[in-house]
């Protein structure tokens, strides 16, 4: 992975490690839902709907962003969120100069 990357060993590990973890903890959280849902008949802890009824009940001058883009911070399914942040990691990973 190195000498093909070009990246530093360092910076090749520690993007391992953070791409490993962020899949175990994407595998983990879809396995939790998975579980809620045989036995509660939810898709989620919390509805889009309960959701976004506790953001508009943050006081808006401590969290004036937050309730103004509510929306779109919750928006997408958990498959889009984690093809976003995998495309964060991979896209942010440039090949060392040299």
């Amino acid at each position: 992975m190195i000498s093909a990357s070009g990246h530093h060993p360092r910076t090749a590990g520690w993007a391992r490690d953070a791409l490993s973890l962020y899949v175990s903890a994407y595998a983990l959280e879809q396995s939790l839902v998975q579980q809620r849902r045989r036995h509660q008949d939810q898709e989620w802890v919390l509805s889009h709907e309960e959701l976004l009824d506790r953001f508009a009940a943050l006081p808006a001058g401590k969290f004036p962003q937050t309730r103004r883009h509510a929306a779109a911070l919750i928006s997408g399914t958990g498959h889009d969120r984690f093809e976003f942040a995998l495309g964060l990691l991979m896209n942010n990973l440039r090949p060392a100069s040299g």
